[in-house]
């Protein structure tokens, strides 16, 4: 019962790290749009990660520590929590944006 409470509470963050991912997504799109380039493939790999990565790094803390103490559990999943953060964030302020975009493709 207390780990599906601590489960719940870590899940929120969680999806606030994928909702953030969607943001990125659609802000990309946007400025990829208004400039009139395409995305090179590190672009579109970079802004799918960002959004899938919070999930997969949930499921896979879930699934790992689900047998473990009450405090195992919540440090897998802040362990996890912490690594998407890091990734969202290098994801999104690490990539150039010439690594992003395919400036080749401007019209």
């Amino acid at each position: 019962m207390i780990k599906a409470f601590i489960a719940g509470v870590f899940g929120l963050f969680f999806a606030w790290n994928v909702w953030a991912g969607v943001g990125n997504f659609l802000g990309i799109q946007n400025q990829r749009l208004q400039l009139g380039l395409a995305l090179t493939p590190l672009g579109w790999f970079v802004i799918i990660l960002d959004v899938f990565a919070p999930v997969l790094l949930f499921v896979a803390a879930i699934l790992f520590a689900r047998s473990k103490s009450r405090w195992m559990f919540t440090g897998v999943l802040l362990l996890a929590l912490l690594i998407s953060a890091v990734v969202n964030l290098d994801l999104v302020l690490g990539v150039s944006q010439l690594a992003m975009f395919d400036t080749g493709s401007a019209g």
